[in-house]
């Protein structure tokens, strides 16, 4: 049995492809097999694969977008029959000796069936936007509760956490089994919320590993200070924060220029909500969240300039495909014409 196989999703970013590619190659543990699946990419990324004859390549006939692709790597990983499956995108670059350290970790947690994480870094900046908790007590978007710096203070090499992005994901097979694959009509975004989600919920365990270090887009190093202690040049990455005028004259402005309509961001939202009504089900503060939600989207669709109809049809059909689960994604995507997606 082949003890990891690692799984890249790519589509268009052939030179963080190869990025990506060589720091999995020069890990100290070295993988048993790598895998590789293109999402139809078309700048050059099926010619180079084709030179590479220690990946596995999957090319798909379109694009099935970021959950039918991961859907896709975890299938073909979960064939070989190995014992750890570690997934990630093309613009992940894990530390040489990333996958080490989550093996030896791993080694000595009593409880097998686990999850793994790896600290993302942008920059030199712990990226915390991609681990974290999920509260279904607090209605928000997006639903999970960042980390944050407060987790480097802690005794101990692992954080218990409830999500994680699949940048770096290392999960064990047996987890799969029982759970299944990502659900791929998701699209774009939320589909790892969701596979988070029903980790926990089976009773498996995921932990956030602090010395084992994955880079996103960028790899400027941190600062390391003592073993299992990290500290960084400047405070952790996160979004500015804006008021509520200024939220709002944002999104007007963007929703007057039918160029600057993004459908993915409805899609992201859509799939927000459904997988609460999967896992939480309608209550008061859904309810509420939502009354105050569509009473915003009224808002925009109803002093934004131009594009009223439009809006109205992407935020029926968020809503509409959201609370029901009957996703119809085309629908949202062909929407809005000469939109670069």
């Amino acid at each position: 049995m082949k003890k990891t196989v690692a799984t890249v999703l790519t589509f268009n970013r052939i030179d963080l492809l190869k990025e990506c590619i060589k720091c999995i190659r020069s890990q100290t543990v070295p993988v048993d097999h790598i895998i590789v699946v293109n999402n139809a990419s078309t700048d050059g990324t099926e010619e180079w694969l084709n030179t590479q004859p220690d990946l596995e390549v999957i090319t798909t006939n379109k694009n099935l977008g970021g959950s039918g692709g991961f859907k896709k790597g975890f299938e073909k990983a979960y064939e070989h029959q190995s014992e750890w499956i570690w997934m990630m995108d093309d613009d992940a670059f894990p530390e040489s000796d990333c996958l080490e350290n989550l093996l030896k970790e791993s080694e000595l947690l009593t409880d097998n069936k686990i999850v793994l994480a790896p600290v993302v870094i942008e920059g030199d900046k712990v990226d915390h936007m991609h681990r974290g908790y999920i509260n279904f007590d607090k209605i928000k978007f997006p639903l999970q509760v960042h980390t944050n710096d407060k987790i480097f203070q802690t005794e101990g090499n692992l954080v218990e956490i409830s999500f994680a992005s699949f940048i770096g994901l290392f999960i064990k097979r047996e987890i799969i089994t029982e759970i299944n694959f990502p659900h791929p009509n998701y699209y774009i975004f939320q589909e790892d919320m969701e596979y988070s989600i029903r980790i926990v919920k089976a009773g498996f365990p995921i932990y956030l590993v602090k010395n084992a270090l994955i880079y996103h887009k960028t790899r400027r190093k941190p600062v390391l200070n003592e073993p299992n202690t990290i500290t960084f040049s400047s405070k952790s990455y996160e979004k500015q924060k804006r008021t509520i005028s200024q939220f709002y004259y944002d999104k007007r402005e963007k929703y007057e220029e039918l160029s600057k309509i993004n459908p993915l961001l409805f899609i992201s939202k859509r799939n927000w909500l459904w997988t609460i009504m999967q896992h939480n089900g309608m209550n008061m503060p859904l309810f509420l969240f939502l009354v105050n939600d569509i009473f915003r989207s009224a808002a925009y669709i109803l002093f934004s300039k131009s594009n009223n109809k439009l809006l109205f049809n992407l935020f029926y059909a968020m809503y509409s495909q959201g609370l029901s689960g009957k996703f119809d994604n085309a629908t949202i995507l062909t929407m809005p014409k000469n939109t670069n997606l």
